[in-house]
């Protein structure tokens, strides 16, 4: 009986614990902003896939359209993206607060071969629509049938592009090629695209195509960084390659989440946070409970993870952890958080733009 009793308080003590730690951690309550949220949408295509911030204004991108907006959410430009030519699995992003940028590969029609790949630059200004573009035949060749940026899986959220501290711009891109009818394979591409950029104009022009020789096709990747002038790309069983403008690359094991703080290279590895100054040679910083971290934005002095359709923040000072219980979100992919006007402002695959007061998340 003695046994039993003490049984039942050990349990007892595990659920009252559980249950203070539950009702310990924050809870915010998201908006749902009417004004900027796509309705309907018939697929994810539709919702807004990036964000950034020009002054007091908000710039959202989303595969067809472009949209401006000011610090009261009114709706200061929209554009209709023209893509009626392009193949369904082109990527969009911005460059900076001035450009954005559109990439697609064209095919020949008969003959399924590439023929050709282009990539759109345009500026963010009111009213600017000319496109300065890159229509290269330098990547193809006989064997491949096929480009696009980004994965060939379009059910994964993926970053793309990323421009390094040379005005380097760099996309990940990927080749499929077919010796037969029956065989296809390939392997991913980082291409360097170097770019004169003022607030009026852009200037592109191609550097090189690095192949990858090693990491295939069909293998998942989670985001490309530019910190410095170097490319970090973190994979899925293939660990992080750090690419060099030159060409040059170096591959370690972790595959999280990284980012730059300080002048520091922080990346989430194994219940662990590591860091290191040029991308190659780490150290462990501090063990974490977490270890699904994949994707961070970094806001004041917090890192905030919006990997898996959930969110959480870092304490950069010292990597405290913070969960959040978020109410009025969906469940599944976030594409994006920023802050802007005193809110924070999320994007989610429905099409929802959604909000909160800054201080709810970070203080």
């Amino acid at each position: 009986m003695k046994k039993i009793l003490l049984i039942f308080l050990a349990t007892g003590l595990i659920f009252s614990s559980c249950e203070k730690k539950e009702d310990n951690d924050p809870k915010i309550e998201w908006t749902h902003s009417e004004k900027l949220s796509e309705k309907d949408i018939l697929n994810e295509g539709e919702a807004f896939k990036a964000c950034a911030i020009d002054g007091n204004e908000m710039l959202l991108i989303s595969l067809d359209k472009f949209m401006r907006v000011d610090e009261n959410e009114n709706i200061l430009e929209e554009r209709t993206i023209p893509t009626e030519s392009f193949n369904g699995t082109y990527k969009c992003g911005f460059l900076t607060k001035d450009f954005y940028m559109l990439a697609n590969y064209l095919k020949l029609p008969t003959e399924y071969k590439v023929d050709s790949l282009q990539f759109d630059f345009y500026s963010t200004t009111i009213g600017n629509k000319t496109v300065n573009s890159i229509h290269t035949k330098d990547f193809p060749n006989s064997e491949t049938i096929g480009y696009q940026v980004g994965s060939y899986d379009v059910g994964y959220r993926y970053e793309s592009i990323a421009i390094n501290s040379n005005n380097q711009l760099g996309i990940v891109l990927t080749s499929y090629l077919r010796n037969d009818p029956n065989d296809r394979s390939g392997v991913h591409h980082l291409v360097i695209i170097d770019l004169e950029i003022t607030e009026s104009s852009i200037s592109p022009s191609f550097n090189k195509l690095i192949t990858l020789d090693d990491f295939p096709w069909n293998r998942h990747y989670y985001s490309l960084k530019a910190i410095g002038e170097n490319f970090f790309l973190t994979t899925n069983d293939y660990g992080t390659y750090v690419i060099k403008p030159s060409g040059d690359t170096f591959i370690y094991d972790n595959n999280k989440a990284i980012f730059e703080y300080s002048d520091t290279i922080f990346q989430f590895a194994s219940n662990a946070v590591n860091y290191s100054t040029n991308g190659q040679t780490w150290t462990n910083y501090k063990s974490v409970t977490e270890d699904f971290v994949y994707e961070i934005k970094v806001l004041n002095d917090n890192a905030i993870d919006y990997s898996y359709g959930s969110i959480s923040a870092y304490s950069l000072t010292d990597f405290t952890y913070k969960n959040l219980i978020n109410d009025g979100l969906p469940s599944g992919d976030y594409y994006f958080i920023e802050e802007f006007n005193g809110k924070i402002y999320l994007g989610a695959w429905d099409g929802g733009i959604y909000t909160i007061n800054k201080g709810d998340l970070l203080d």
